[in-house]
């Protein structure tokens, strides 16, 4: 039986979504039945299903945030369209004209610029939040004039594609993947959230150590549960409040916090110069893993 029968089977009985006491919330239980009214049991701990989330839904909270997340403008770049390009000599002769990754404070989108077979240059834009990208040619400089960052966009990058929209017959080429989403607990109201429901950390999009923050926090919760007496099909209503006051999970974040912090955990190679984020930090990674290369 699929997950979605299960779910509309749950949403059908509405005296088992959510219970209200002392106008607090929580969950009360979760029964699942067949279409014959047979009751079964359910066990889901993640990927598609994400059951939790639906049961949220379920209750009136809406919290999934869909976004695209790549697409490819393609230009045909005659030489005579070349020596128009506004181009500095140190970016004439190398594949990666220019590339721009965004600071967590400055929204969710990447692009690059990059010299491509058969006269052609390409222009790669990647989005992991909720901002459209462009569609048209028309709407790709004033998209990319609104990156905020600390030092402006350079001039000759913005006059560079503005040409390359105008005359290079631009084409894109979307990638043919499903819309990609995100949860937005941190948009739910103080203590609104059922208080037996565990929401571990908020933001998906910029959390470098993501795998390394599933390992923690499972073996956090592991104990907990263990904890919750056998005998009982419910979990305390006080569950989510004793597993965030955990003296453990106080630790697992201290942990994390260290390793968001740390400028070498996933290359192995510092990407920060005198405390200040560097702009080549990646293309010297990786032309020191070329020239390293057995």
């Amino acid at each position: 039986m699929k997950f979605t029968s299960q779910h509309q089977a749950v949403r059908r009985n509405p005296a088992l979504s959510q219970h209200h006491s002392r106008g607090k919330t929580y969950f009360r239980a979760v029964i699942i039945r067949k279409r014959d009214g047979t009751p079964v049991s359910l066990n889901v701990c993640g990927r598609l299903h994400q059951a939790g989330l639906k049961w949220l839904e379920s209750a009136g909270f809406s919290l999934r945030c869909s976004y695209n997340g790549y697409t490819t403008l393609t230009f045909i770049v005659s030489l005579e369209l070349e020596a128009t390009l506004p181009l500095p000599d140190l970016v004439k002769n190398t594949i990666l004209v220019y590339g721009f990754v965004s600071h967590l404070e400055s929204g969710p989108t990447t692009f690059g610029l990059v010299k491509t077979d058969n006269n052609t240059m390409q222009l790669l834009v990647g989005n992991n939040g909720d901002s459209d990208l462009p569609r048209l040619a028309s709407e790709v400089v004033p998209f990319l004039s609104n990156f905020r960052r600390q030092a402006p966009i350079p001039s000759w990058v913005l006059e560079t594609i503005r040409i390359l929209c105008e005359n290079g017959s631009p084409s894109f080429d979307n990638i043919t993947i499903s819309t990609q989403s995100y949860v937005r607990y941190h948009m739910v109201p103080a203590g609104a959230l059922p208080s037996n429901c565990i929401a571990i950390q908020l933001n998906p999009i910029h959390s470098h150590q993501g795998f390394t923050k599933i390992v923690l926090n499972s073996i956090t919760l592991n104990p907990l549960l263990n904890t919750v007496d056998p005998r009982s099909n419910n979990l305390p209503r006080d569950f989510a409040a004793r597993y965030f006051k955990n003296d453990v999970v106080t630790a697992v974040f201290e942990k994390i916090e260290g390793f968001r912090k740390s400028v070498t955990l996933d290359f192995c190679l510092p990407l920060l110069t005198d405390g200040s984020p560097t702009t080549t930090g990646i293309l010297q990674l990786r032309q020191t893993r070329t020239q390293t290369r057995p």
